[in-house]
């Protein structure tokens, strides 16, 4: 959530370094997780959106 909220200097250097250096990935349970996040309106923006919008950051 950090990525996508525009928080990555919350980020240690060597998390950001893999991030950027690596191919990453999202797991099933992630994309649920951002589900149930949303649904409990922890998080305005549906798992989708979140994830294609991080998908697009190259």
């Amino acid at each position: 959530m950090w990525l996508y909220s525009g928080l990555a200097d919350k980020l240690s250097t060597l998390t950001k370094s893999l991030i950027n250096e690596n191919k990453v990935y999202i797991s099933a349970i992630i994309r649920l997780e951002l589900q149930y996040l949303y649904e409990i309106k922890r998080i305005t923006d549906e798992p989708d959106v979140i994830i294609n919008d991080l998908s697009l950051a190259d």
